[in-house]
């Protein structure tokens, strides 16, 4: 090493055998460094500390190191071991040196306890039960071991289409279809090669009452029968309300508070309703056929004929069968009174072989006077009901009935008449007889082939005189009161 001294009066330098030492000056600071990698709950974590003079030379001086106890503990090297609770703690930890001139130096530092690994996922509500149609907002919890929160991990929402939708932010939409769903929900967590999952339980309540059904809709009762009904709740995607009270109540005969349709011997199609009350009262509709009148053509003719296009007219256990030959087949009733009053319902269940074609239905006071109405005949061989509204008074006479023009196998299990209960006064006593008036012949009071009847709003009884094209009028004790028309095309 050289050494050069200069001076007024010149330089000398001087070689040294030895090298000069220069020492560092007495502490100043003391510096806490940060740890080389993050402090986690559950690991210990090595401190370490620098002690510096006033020029920021280091010095080997070893330091007193003091943890707050809230935050965790540290040994006399620096191990730290955190607490279980992850946060940040201000001014936490102190190293400090004591014996030196200036006094004791200490310097703080803070410390960041982050998060455990991924040990636990909540789902949060865990259980929800809504509408169909809502809607909820999910939220999910993700802990360590010691249930600090985790923040760093990614999510993935999933649910069934028959439960609903979710989002990725886990906004749920509910489906449409009311139920039970256990775990109909479900999210999974995953923090680098952890994952776990967590589901909540959905249950989807019907939404408002917009329909009642009753079962069955439509339904033929004998007269002195009995039909329950059943009634369900609706809502507008046919989700059923369970645990509804219904209102029972019948056009005709009598219904009881559980359903139960009495036909009491009261002809016609009676409106049975059930109704509940949802915010506004809401009825279903359905019907109960009583019939006034039924041929069970299954257990005899009961004198109905065919014409001769209607060959081999027989009885069978199924109904009255017969072999249409083609043109203009056709079966008739025997001549019956009070055969349905006004606009009455004629229900004829048939089954037909022959070719498809149309029906007529006829009806009158004889075979040559009548009306008659067309439909559909479904020639598969298959039962079929046909139902054929009259618009008309009915009040006897025959019904004919033309099953095909085809030919084929033909067979009529029954033929109902459904009086119109609105147009149909009933009694529940027993008819019996009041009076009687008139004799055939063509004098004064007198008929000749009397074929309708009719009154008016003051009881007064009209008369057609078919034969001698007259009407007769009488008081409603059977006074002659007048007549008048003849034989013509004018009026009168």
């Amino acid at each position: 090493m050289k050494l050069t001294v200069s001076g007024p009066g010149g330089s000398d330098t001087f070689v040294l055998a030895d090298a000069i030492e220069v020492e560092p000056g007495p502490a100043f600071d003391v510096r806490i460094l940060p740890p080389d990698d993050p402090i986690v709950v559950g690991r210990t974590t090595l401190f370490s500390a620098a002690v510096m003079d006033e020029f920021d030379n280091r010095i080997s001086n070893t330091v007193d190191w003091e943890v707050d106890p809230a935050v965790g503990v540290i040994s006399p090297e620096g191990m730290f071991t955190p607490s279980t609770i992850a946060s940040t703690y201000l001014q936490a930890i102190t190293a400090s040196i004591t014996d030196e001139p200036n006094g004791p130096i200490t310097s703080s530092a803070d410390v960041v306890i982050s998060p455990g690994p991924l040990s636990e996922v909540n789902l949060a509500p865990a259980l929800i039960s809504i509408a169909v149609t809502g809607s909820q907002l999910f939220s999910v919890e993700a802990l360590d071991d010691y249930g600090n929160q985790v923040t760093e991990f990614v999510s993935a929402w999933s649910t069934s289409p028959v439960v609903g939708s979710v989002s990725g932010t886990g906004e749920y939409k509910a489906s449409t279809t009311a139920g039970n769903y256990p775990a109909g929900l479900a999210v999974e967590i995953v923090q680098g090669s952890i994952k776990i999952s967590a589901s909540a339980d959905i249950t989807l309540a019907p939404g408002a009452i917009e329909r009642i059904a009753i079962f069955p809709e439509s339904v033929d009762v004998d007269k002195n029968g009995t039909q329950q009904f059943s009634a369900t709740a609706k809502d507008r995607y046919e989700n059923v309300h369970t645990n509804i009270e219904f209102a029972w109540t019948s056009s005709g005969g009598m219904i009881t508070g559980d359903g139960e349709f009495i036909a009491n011997g009261e002809a016609g199609r009676h409106e049975v309703r059930a109704s509940a009350f949802a915010g506004e009262q809401i009825s279903g509709v359905a019907t109960a056929d009583v019939a006034s009148i039924v041929w069970d053509l299954s257990k005899g003719t009961f004198g109905w004929t065919g014409n001769n296009q209607a060959q081999n007219l027989r009885s069978t256990t199924e109904g009255l069968a017969f072999d249409s030959i083609g043109g203009d087949p056709w079966v008739w009733s025997p001549l019956v009174q009070n055969i349905g009053g006004i606009d009455p319902v004629i229900k004829i269940r048939m089954k037909s072989n022959a070719s498809s074609g149309h029906h007529d239905l006829f009806w009158g006071p004889s075979h040559g006077n009548y009306q008659s109405t067309t439909g559909e005949v479904i020639a598969d061989g298959a039962w079929h009901e046909i139902e054929i509204q009259i618009s008309q008074q009915l009040d006897y006479g025959v019904l004919r009935w033309d099953a095909a023009n085809m030919p084929g196998e033909i067979t009529i299990a029954w033929i109902k008449v459904i009086p119109n209960p609105s147009k149909v006064t009933m009694s529940e006593a027993a008819p019996s007889f009041v009076t009687k008036w008139g004799s055939e012949g063509d004098g004064a009071g007198q008929f000749d082939n009397a074929t309708r009847v009719a009154t008016d709003s003051s009881g007064n009884v009209y008369v057609t005189s078919n034969a001698d094209h007259k009407i007769l009028k009488f008081s409603a004790q059977g006074d002659f009161l007048a007549t008048w028309g003849t034989s013509g095309s004018g009026n009168g």
